[in-house]
């Protein structure tokens, strides 16, 4: 493969794991704000993040879920993880 290929095929890459990752997350965006934008903020406690959100299988596990309350959160939190994965994408390239 020449240089030129090797770039642009990269270039090419990068492009569509950037915009996937950026799909996922205004779609889980807006199935989120569909659901909770009225609501009043309630960060005056602080509690934590919730346990499925710390592993990468549970959050896919738990967006998948359709009765899960937090399912629209761990759909963000995917597309979160593809936009960090897109440089270690390019690396092993």
């Amino acid at each position: 493969m020449k240089n030129e290929e090797f770039q642009s095929a990269l270039a090419r890459l990068m492009l569509v794991g950037t915009l996937v990752a950026a799909a996922v997350i205004a779609v889980g965006l807006i199935w989120y704000l569909s659901a909770h934008g009225g609501e009043a903020p309630g960060g005056h406690v602080f509690s934590g993040e919730p346990k499925y959100l710390e592993n990468p299988v549970l959050m896919v596990q738990h967006a998948l879920q359709r009765n899960a309350v937090g399912h629209r959160q761990s759909f963000i939190m995917i597309g979160v993880v593809l936009l960090l994965l897109n440089p270690i994408l390019r690396v092993a390239f």
